[in-house]
């Protein structure tokens, strides 16, 4: 039988840190605490980003979020191709062209 989880049940899925963590890049913030700041701003864009990275009709805490990202990471390849997956299928690179090229720096 496997243990249960410790703590508190995660109420906010991994996608939503996800999403942070590319506001965070785009927004060239360098802490949670930065981006958690941002994000409370009362301009009408970040209220609309707020509605967006919502759990359960909540919004995470400042240490949620520090946390949370902090573990992204660990699970951060695995949702980089699940993100992938559907910019492909919804942007269609290949319609026009079947040729792709892919670069890794060492």
């Amino acid at each position: 039988m496997p243990l249960a989880q410790r703590g508190r049940p995660r109420l906010y899925d991994d996608s939503l840190f996800l999403k942070a963590l590319v506001i965070r890049g785009a927004r060239r913030l360098t802490t949670p605490n930065e981006l958690w700041h941002v994000l409370h701003q009362p301009t009408p864009e970040m209220v609309a980003l707020r509605a967006g990275l919502t759990g359960q009709g909540r919004f995470p805490c400042r240490r949620t979020w520090e946390r949370r990202l902090a573990l992204l990471p660990d699970t951060l390849p695995t949702q980089i191709a699940v993100l992938g997956r559907f910019l492909a299928e919804k942007i269609e690179p290949f319609a026009h062209s079947g040729r792709t090229v892919a670069l890794d720096s060492p």
